[in-house]
């Protein structure tokens, strides 16, 4: 028995050819494939993980400023958030089940988690990246579901971001 791990980019309809990761492990062999890839989307053994697009912003605010009031944002929507590196400025939430019915009905068990990057560009800049997966036991190419799940996650995305952008005024504000 072998087992496969398979990344797909949710935009792959609209980017033709932007397939992505395949790898196979043999029952035994080193669990490679359960630590943590270099992006942060590692879902364990039979999980295809489909990864989001990349959503970029950059924002008029510290690292130091930027990195807690994300970590926060994300907390307050529902993520709950496994690490908050400082080091390497990476934020990276639990794997938690989508319990949106018709997700689950069109597209069976789901799993969901986001990775945001902040960088600094200077002492009052940040570039903040954020990227989400979905994890399936099964392909979503194809599925006729994905065009509304990529708008959901755009639109979720910038809400984020405008949350995100609002505290920090807030924050500057009472400074």
């Amino acid at each position: 028995m072998l087992v496969v791990v398979v990344a797909v980019n949710l935009g792959a309809a609209e980017h033709p050819g932007a397939a992505t990761h395949d790898s196979t492990v043999a029952p035994g062999a080193p669990r490679a494939i359960a630590s943590p890839r270099a992006d942060g989307f590692s879902a364990g053994p039979g999980w295809k993980v489909n990864l989001g697009a990349a959503y970029s912003d950059t924002f008029s605010f510290g690292f130091e400023d930027v990195l807690p009031v994300a970590a926060e944002a994300l907390a307050n929507t529902r993520w709950r958030v496994q690490s908050a590196d400082t080091a390497t400025g990476r934020i990276v939430t639990e794997w938690q089940p989508v319990r949106h019915l018709f997700v689950r009905l069109f597209l069976g068990e789901v799993r969901e988690r986001c990775v945001v990057d902040v960088t600094p560009l200077g002492p009052r800049r940040s570039l903040v990246k954020f990227r989400a997966a979905l994890a399936t036991r099964k392909s979503l190419v194809g599925n006729p579901l994905m065009p509304s799940v990529r708008k959901e996650y755009k639109n979720g995305v910038r809400d984020w971001q405008r949350k995100v952008r609002v505290a920090l005024a807030e924050r500057s504000r009472m400074r």
